[in-house]
């Protein structure tokens, strides 16, 4: 299994700078085919520093849910670390 890309993420206003939420769509990429569903997902910074991400599928996928909340999770890491998310 691997996160193939995020697609039309957009970041939702708040008002917590340090709480930033998000909608759009990943791309799974599964042994019986490419999954696609929206997601929604958060990053929390605590006074640390350390990042805490919460992801959320907007639909029900016949494969077992936590590694690909943690394929993404690890995803989104990355992603934000390189400065792509809005």
């Amino acid at each position: 299994m691997k996160v193939l890309e995020l697609r039309n993420v957009y970041r939702e206003d708040g008002a917590i700078y340090y709480f930033r939420k998000f909608k759009g769509e990943a791309v799974v990429q599964l042994p019986l085919g490419d999954y696609k569903t929206p997601i929604t997902f958060s990053i929390e910074t605590n006074p640390l520093g350390k990042t805490n991400i919460e992801v959320q599928l907007s639909q029900p996928v016949d494969y077992p849910v936590v590694p690909i909340k943690n394929a993404l999770k690890e995803f989104i890491k990355s992603e934000d670390l390189q400065g792509k998310l809005p």
